[in-house]
């Protein structure tokens, strides 16, 4: 049961950090086109950063699921 908790956690915090960077980059975006070009750079790393997380956090809840149905706990 411990498996499933922690990388959710993770990833939650994970993506609270990346949107905080991603809003302070946005703000920031007035300055010129250099920024933006950051900001677009920012955005799909983010986009990456939460697919990653999410893939790990389902993939992880999957294999604790099995392994414990399989040892018929």
């Amino acid at each position: 049961m411990l498996g499933i908790g922690c990388p959710t956690t993770i990833g939650a915090q994970t993506a609270a950090v990346v949107v905080v960077v991603l809003v302070v980059v946005v703000v920031v975006v007035v300055g010129g086109r250099v920024v933006v070009v950051v900001v677009d750079v920012v955005v799909e790393v983010v986009v990456v950063v939460v697919v990653v997380v999410v893939v790990v956090d389902v993939t992880v809840v999957v294999v604790v699921v099995v392994v414990v149905d399989v040892v018929g706990v």
